[in-house]
């Protein structure tokens, strides 16, 4: 997935600010625990994005079914307007039959 203007942005602030931090504490992290903790953040950093996807997948999903859920509510009450309609005209000719 691309990355947006806003994550370009923020990866590189994170990323001068990182350098920075390492840059002014030499020796805060033990050496050979650099590649360790990269690697560590890079699997945190996919696991979100597993769940956000997961995330997105089922919040389709359940728009999805409300949309069908509606479309269907929809056509039944279209179709019961129409019933109640025809019902409405028959009892109007009858009373109107009544009448005469």
């Amino acid at each position: 997935e691309a990355l947006s203007d806003r994550d370009i942005i923020a990866l590189e602030e994170f990323e001068n600010k990182w350098h920075s931090f390492l840059s002014s504490n030499p020796g805060i992290l033990p050496p050979g625990k650099k590649l360790k903790s990269c690697l560590e953040i890079q699997n945190q950093l996919d696991e979100i994005e597993v769940a956000k996807q997961n995330a997105q997948m089922e919040l389709q999903r359940q728009l999805d079914f409300f949309n069908n859920s509606k479309d269907q509510l929809e056509a039944n009450f279209t179709k019961a307007m129409e019933e109640a309609a025809l019902i409405q005209q028959d009892i109007i000719r009858s009373l109107n039959k009544e009448i005469d």
